[in-house]
């Protein structure tokens, strides 16, 4: 009887081992992948001013394109935070300014 007792145990044992090793192997793949990949949100801020006269006009166009890197378990924090209001600052920032010249069809 006491033998039967022991193995009962010792699967007890074994099992609870199994499972605590399988839910740190699941945490250790979820932070791993969470470091390696990446998710990249962008906005992009248009502004234009237009300057004429009789002959010709010109069209000044600003186009400044803000961009944020988060990685997958930062995301859910993110999103929440900017529902809130408190936006992140962006990682990457580039502006670009076109300029168009338009004269009349003669």
């Amino acid at each position: 009887m006491s033998v039967n007792l022991a193995n009962k145990v010792l699967m007890h044992k074994r099992r609870k081992t199994l499972i605590a090793a399988a839910c740190i192997t699941a945490i250790l793949v979820y932070a791993l992948h969470a470091d390696l990949f990446h998710i990249y949100i962008l906005r992009d801020d248009n502004r234009g001013t237009i300057l004429w006269n009789n002959n010709e006009a010109y069209l000044f166009m600003t186009i400044v394109r803000r961009g944020v890197r988060v990685s997958y378990a930062e995301y859910p924090w993110a999103a929440l935070m900017e529902w809130f209001g408190a936006v992140r600052p962006p990682t990457d920032q580039r502006a670009f300014l076109y300029i168009i010249h338009a004269t009349p069809l003669d």
